[in-house]
């Protein structure tokens, strides 16, 4: 295997990687903003 396909393959597992930890981030950011906005709304049913 060339030496570039081998960088060029890691390239791609670490941007993969990357890609997956933003929308890691995103998915938790998301699900607290819903807890926030779910615990807003128990608040004033009560």
């Amino acid at each position: 295997m060339p030496l570039f396909a081998l960088a060029n393959s890691v390239h791609e597992v670490v941007s993969a990687r990357r890609g997956l930890q933003v929308l890691f981030v995103n998915i938790h950011a998301i699900a607290e903003d819903d807890d926030e906005g779910w615990v807003s709304g128990k608040n004033k049913l009560s």
